[in-house]
């Protein structure tokens, strides 16, 4: 089974119809998995219609495919054995796009190398399946030729999947170059940009089999075993065949440098949710190639950049050695992945917040401050303190985080050159100016602090990464007993939502006095963690009625947490109660997220 990585283009070029077998399930793909594709397209085409050199490619999937018996006149059969959504997926995404280049006269000389992708103009005329590129399974057949055929209108709408994702695609086309304006000229460029990024830039690895092959046990294998293609398979397959051909010892290179991405399950448990979920080892290839290549790295161009820059280094480093990298920077890696808040290194520390405010581009800083041998350990600890403020300023101030991804690269490599790496992030961050990189000042970040309604603008697991954080400074290394943190506390308000039986105004309370209580419910001064239950009881009760039942006696009696202790001292909770504790706890947050002075 020999990977071949080719273009959409070059695919369906070839004399070849891609039969999907009886067993194969029918076309299932609908609007949401049309709407990934549909960006990944534009985004091509967009790069296609800037840059003077040719975008980088990108990587739609994989197919598995086995040669079929034929007749004489028959155009060749491939069986496709994995990968019939995606090449249905994108028969139909030409036709919609021909036929939309072609309905306009400006646009239509784009249609023509779009229209050979469709059909093979010399089959036999009894040879009625050879006539397309894919031939579907036996129930979408007649759904799959009325598109192929052009026989869906527009007027009548989508009375299938098949006519739903033509008439899907064909809108997408027609609002992407209606996007340009009404310019004949630059409606022609952007249509000559669509059909290039369709035909050249994206590609797919497609496994060929022979007829002798098992196709069904490899259908089985890539399926319902739930071992699919992944990066992670196909960086491994690369570089064990690269290292083969360089006659080096393929069985002891797995051995020592990628068994263990096989066999630990940190590796490959799934990180995310719905269709991003992926193996936890996709994500550390996509940061280690950040690494090594000091460039940001898509998640969906990780194998297409990892064969670049094997192409970029050949000659000068082999196989072995980009094993032993890989396998080095894992370790590493993996430490981050799986620190704690309450870890000794305060750089693992500072992983483990950053990874809670799901921050991952900015890892790669962590991981090639951790992986540099020989740096000191006061260093490292102040760089991830620096980092870790930075981020976390930010996040409260709600700036802006669309710049990451690559301003993150640059402080990368920033931190990589520098001798010492505290100084040098620091300096970096201090020097930006712009709302997308710069690290707010004690008064912006305190201002946001007491004011900013965090409940509501920050994720719950960011906002209760700041609580944890808090009650960590709160508690006395030498005198608090070392309790862990329960993972299951809920956020809960001191004075609650639905204020107003318990919690009445005082008599004469200014006009707009409830609407700016409200505005202060949501702010840090008002926030705890409590267990759920007791969240619960507590709910809407009065602060201090002296009994059991209010909030100020339950949290003595069943908190154990510091920052629940710090509210017993209040007699009254109200505006001035909230506004003191978040005075208290800005206090405690500028030690823990600290911020060098600004020097000329």
């Amino acid at each position: 089974m020999q990977p071949e990585y080719v273009s959409i283009g070059d695919l369906f070029s070839r004399e070849s119809v891609y039969v999907v077998p009886l067993f194969q399930r029918p076309y299932v793909w609908d609007d949401e998995r049309w709407e990934l594709l549909w960006e990944d397209i534009t985004r091509v085409a967009e790069e296609t219609l800037s840059l003077e050199a040719a975008p980088r490619r990108h990587f739609l999937g994989s197919i598995v495919v086995q040669q079929r018996p034929n007749g004489v006149t028959q155009v060749p059969r491939r069986e496709v054995i994995d990968g019939q959504q995606r090449l249905t997926t994108l028969q139909i995404l030409l036709k919609s796009t021909s036929d939309e280049l072609e309905a306009d006269v400006v646009t239509a000389d784009a249609a023509l190398p779009l229209a050979a992708l469709l059909r093979h103009p010399f089959a036999a005329k009894t040879d009625v399946e050879g006539t397309y590129k894919v031939w579907p399974t036996n129930v979408d057949r007649p759904r799959f030729r009325k598109v192929m055929d052009g026989t869906v209108q527009e007027a009548n709408g989508a009375t299938d999947r098949f006519s739903a994702g033509y008439l899907f695609f064909r809108t997408m086309v027609k609002t992407w170059l209606a996007a340009g304006g009404n310019d004949p000229e630059i409606r022609a460029s952007r249509a000559d940009a669509l059909a290039r990024a369709l035909r050249q830039h994206l590609w797919l690895i497609v496994l060929n089999l022979a007829e002798d092959d098992q196709a069904q046990v490899i259908f089985e294998t890539l399926n319902a075993r739930g071992t699919p293609l992944t990066p992670g398979d196909l960086v491994k397959n690369i570089l064990l065949r690269r290292a083969q051909d360089e006659g080096a010892p393929t069985a002891a290179l797995y051995e020592k440098h990628w068994r263990h991405f096989d066999e630990d399950a940190v590796w490959q448990q799934k990180v995310g949710a719905g269709y991003t979920a992926r193996p936890r080892l996709d994500f550390f290839l996509q940061q280690a190639l950040t690494v090594l290549t000091g460039k940001p790295i898509p998640m969906s161009q990780v194998y297409d950049s990892f064969v670049a820059y094997l192409s970029a280094t050949k000659g000068q480093i082999t196989a072995a050695e980009h094993l032993r990298r890989v396998s080095d920077l894992s370790s590493t890696a993996r430490r981050i992945f799986l620190a704690e808040e309450d870890e000794a290194d305060r750089a693992l520390v500072a992983a483990s917040r950053i990874r809670a405010m799901d921050f991952s581009t900015a890892l790669p800083v962590l991981m090639i401050l951790l992986a540099t041998p020989g740096r000191d350990q006061t260093d490292i600890a102040k760089t991830a303190i620096w980092l870790e403020s930075f981020l976390v300023r930010r996040m409260v101030c709600g700036l802006n985080t669309g710049m990451y991804g690559l301003f993150f690269v640059d402080v990368m490599n920033v931190v990589a050159q520098a001798e010492v790496a505290s100084d040098a992030i620091a300096g970096k961050f201090l020097k930006e100016s712009s709302d997308s990189t710069r690290w707010p000042s004690d008064e912006e970040f305190g201002n946001a602090w007491r004011t900013y309604p965090l409940y509501r603008t920050l994720k719950r697991g960011r906002l209760t990464m700041i609580l944890r954080a808090l009650e960590m400074s709160l508690r006395d290394p030498y005198l608090t007993d070392p309790v862990a943190i329960p993972k299951t506390l809920s956020v809960e308000h001191v004075m609650p939502q639905r204020w107003e039986q318990w919690w009445p105004l005082p008599s004469g309370a200014e006009v707009g006095a409830a609407a700016q209580r409200d505005k202060m419910l949501h702010t840090l001064g008002n926030l705890t963690l409590v267990k759920q239950k007791l969240n619960e009881k507590l709910s809407n009760s009065p602060w201090n009625t002296l009994d059991a039942d209010c909030k100020r006696v339950a949290l003595r009696q069943h908190g154990l947490m510091q920052l629940n202790a710090m509210l017993g001292g209040y007699e009254t909770w109200d505006e001035q109660a909230i506004l003191s504790r978040s005075d208290k706890l800005l206090g405690h947050a500028l030690r823990v997220w600290p911020r060098p002075a600004l020097t000329s």
